[in-house]
């Protein structure tokens, strides 16, 4: 048995599939794309995404919220991602340019 590194699986993978999009960039897309989808209509969904829970914290750093996510991706408040999230065309072009950001690069613009 020999051991093959990660970086030659994605040697591979790129060989036979070709490029992808980073993983972490697809994950962002398709939250950032459902948090429009849920933000633009009445229901339950949106309710309980823009809740809040009442009642004592639990000890301890608290967990991070899925809404953070959003928020850190695309440095928008709240009330911000709601009123842009109305406007589809708009929405759309904020999720490319948020996905595309990486934390290294906080411009999305990559190094090249």
């Amino acid at each position: 048995m020999y051991h093959v590194t990660n970086e030659s699986v994605r040697e591979l993978v790129v060989a036979f599939v070709g490029p992808q999009e980073p993983l972490l960039a697809t994950v962002k897309r398709r939250k950032l794309a459902w948090f429009g989808h849920v933000t633009r209509y009445d229901s339950l969904s949106k309710t309980i995404l823009q809740g809040t829970v009442e009642g004592k914290h639990r000890r301890g750093r608290q967990k991070k919220a899925w809404c953070d996510n959003i928020k850190e991706w695309t440095g928008m408040a709240m009330y911000e991602l709601v009123r842009s999230a109305s406007d589809r065309d708009a929405w759309r072009q904020k999720t490319d340019s948020s996905a595309l950001r990486s934390p290294d690069d906080p411009t999305g613009r990559g190094t090249e």
